[in-house]
């Protein structure tokens, strides 16, 4: 089905509050809570996910990069700044050559154009002020969707995805995940 153990977290955490909004009898819902929680950690175990695969550094410098400027690098500067900001950190380029080359520029060390956690990249990118604003309508759309158990599925995989991944920097991903929150922010009929 995927060899993402982000995308395997996602559908479980999915399934999880699903089924935690189905299932009435309270045993049944921790049974489910430690399958769900389980089988992601296998599946992790199995693929080597606990191997270091950048993403820890990555996040690191990420945060770092976005305290020492509060107020963001701009839209899409991460994937030129962030690499050239990271050459200090060791490679996750498994050949010989720890070189890397970007359009017109190059360089040694972590090349990572996406930083594998949209809510991170964001910050980076448009500072304390945009990711509060951001945050604050995330939080009203959750707000418009916890009593329906199949929207609050989706913004769960949705959420959860984004922290693992970069389904907003896909353009295959990113006009499902609008008319997904458009949905969310539906009402319907009375």
């Amino acid at each position: 089905m995927s060899i993402s153990t982000g995308a395997m977290v996602a559908i479980g955490c999915g399934l999880i509050v699903y089924f935690w909004n189905k299932i009435k009898i309270k045993r049944f819902r921790l049974a489910l809570v430690l399958i769900g929680l389980i089988v992601p950690l296998i599946f992790a175990l199995r693929q080597g996910d606990f191997q270091a695969s950048g993403r820890i550094s990555a996040w690191k410098r990420t945060i770092s990069l976005s305290l020492k400027n509060p107020v963001g690098y701009g839209i899409g500067t991460y994937k030129l700044l962030f690499p050239l900001m990271s050459q200090d950190l060791p490679s996750t380029i498994i050949s010989n050559q720890e070189k890397w080359k970007y359009d017109n520029t190059e360089g040694k060390g972590l090349a990572w154009r996406r930083a594998h956690n949209d809510p991170l990249q964001i910050l980076f990118e448009v500072g304390f002020p945009g990711a509060i604003l951001l945050l604050g309508w995330l939080i009203s759309v959750f707000l418009k969707c916890y009593k329906d158990p199949l929207k609050l599925t989706g913004l769960v995989i949705v959420g959860t995805n984004m922290m693992t991944h970069f389904p907003v920097r896909m353009c295959q991903s990113v006009l499902i995940i609008l008319m997904f929150l458009a949905w969310c922010e539906f009402k319907g009929e009375k």
